[in-house]
């Protein structure tokens, strides 16, 4: 792991900040995925993976997606990229002030 310098524009930042914001959920050395939106990260990596959506249904203010799974090596590699990266980012934070998220 490196920590590294990305350029962003004003609106990537906003937008960056305020996906991170709504994805995260904890503090400090506690960095996790919010429980609220764990559903969408898993669909999310299912579609990288190389699923597909097949269906979406909206009642009222119920969205429902049907989703073929993608490949199980891709999904697997994603889910353990992404326990990495929060392994990453709380260790770094137990060890220094202040919030760093890894890119």
């Amino acid at each position: 792991m490196a920590i590294v310098t990305v350029n962003l524009t004003s609106e990537s930042y906003m937008q960056s900040i305020g996906s991170t914001w709504r994805l995260c959920a904890g503090y400090s050395t506690n960095v996790q995925i919010n429980r609220a939106v764990q559903d969408v990260v898993d669909a999310l990596h299912e579609v990288v993976a190389g699923g597909v959506v097949t269906n979406k249904t909206v009642v009222g203010n119920v969205i429902t997606l049907e989703i073929q799974k993608g490949s199980p090596f891709t999904k697997n590699k994603l889910d353990t990229m992404l326990a990495a990266c929060l392994m990453s980012i709380n260790q770094i934070n137990a060890a220094t002030p202040g919030l760093v998220l890894e890119v």
